[in-house]
């Protein structure tokens, strides 16, 4: 019988995190390197923050290209809905935000 998270001693479930540190790493040193190039040396912060907005990468967190609204927003970016089943977080859904923003 699987131990649930309590049981096993973890708060709270550090793995889902991990594929999200692993691109937005790849994306800072991806624009860093499109800003270098641009810049012809070192980049300035402002530099890498156009590149960051200019950037559509596809890593590995999301289904989509990682790519950016007006407001800054991550269009790539999903929320899982989760339920409680038995003791354990279930997932019921995957809503998209590209969905939600389009259809406002």
């Amino acid at each position: 019988m699987e131990a649930t998270l309590a049981e096993a001693g973890e708060a709270k479930p550090k793995r889902n995190y991990a594929v999200n540190a692993y691109d937005s790493t790849c994306l800072l040193l991806a624009a860093i390197k499109d800003a270098s190039t641009v810049s012809k040396g070192y980049p300035s912060r402002r530099d890498v923050l156009a590149a960051v907005r200019d950037i559509r990468f596809k890593g590995i967190a999301y289904r989509e290209p990682v790519r950016w609204d007006e407001k800054g927003d991550n269009l790539a970016a999903v929320t899982a809905l989760n339920g409680v089943e038995n003791g354990r977080f279930r997932q019921i859904a995957e809503i998209q935000q590209m969905q939600s923003v389009e259809q406002t």
